[in-house]
């Protein structure tokens, strides 16, 4: 655990690359300190259509970090703020970055590995 998901618009990609975009998230995860660095999975996903009321808005990164529940709220806004300084290295412009942790109920998760 984590799950971190990483949701982008296609035109960031003319930017930086989307190992670069968990190469940043993990980053950000492993400077809070809260998960041991083989329990960290990462995804991306690219969305070639969106826009925000009428028009198509510049381009977004949104990192959804599900986390299983426990942690205070001050872990989790430090976890937050961790990922999202990380994007501070990366030459993005005109993209709107957002971070957001999802606690997950321990009694409804399950895994298998096979």
């Amino acid at each position: 655990m984590p799950h971190c998901i990483i949701e982008h618009s296609e035109d960031v990609l003319s930017s930086v690359n989307q190992q670069q975009l968990i190469d940043t998230v993990l980053t950000g995860a492993k400077k809070s300190a809260l998960f041991e660095l083989d329990h960290i999975k990462l995804r991306t996903q690219s969305y070639e259509y969106y826009q925000k009321g009428d028009v198509k808005q510049a381009g977004f990164i949104h990192v959804t970090l599900r986390i299983l529940e426990g942690r205070t709220e001050e872990q989790r806004q430090e976890l937050s703020e961790k990922v999202l300084s990380e994007f501070d290295g990366l030459s993005l412009k005109r993209v709107t970055i957002t971070v957001e942790i999802v606690e997950m109920e321990t009694a409804s998760y399950s895994k298998k590995v096979t």
